[in-house]
């Protein structure tokens, strides 16, 4: 798929124009963050951005190093 820059800073993949708009504000360093998406991408795809119901856009959050340990 292809993602494009969403005006909010974010990446953005599936139809724009999907009635429904899933975000996720996620960070690079987060092991819950890499745990959702290992485990829900596939599925999300295939179930609901593929269909064109959702599209998807992700958001970068930086996160301290002192937050990044305890996640």
């Amino acid at each position: 798929q292809i993602a494009t820059r969403t005006d909010e800073g974010g990446w953005l993949v599936g139809n724009p124009e999907a009635p429904i708009r899933l975000v996720e504000y996620g960070s690079l360093t987060c092991p819950a963050c890499a745990a959702f998406s290992a485990e829900a991408k596939d599925p999300l795809a295939a179930d609901y951005i593929d269909s064109g119901r959702v599209n998807f856009e992700l958001r970068s959050v930086l996160l301290s190093g002192v937050v990044d340990l305890l996640l």
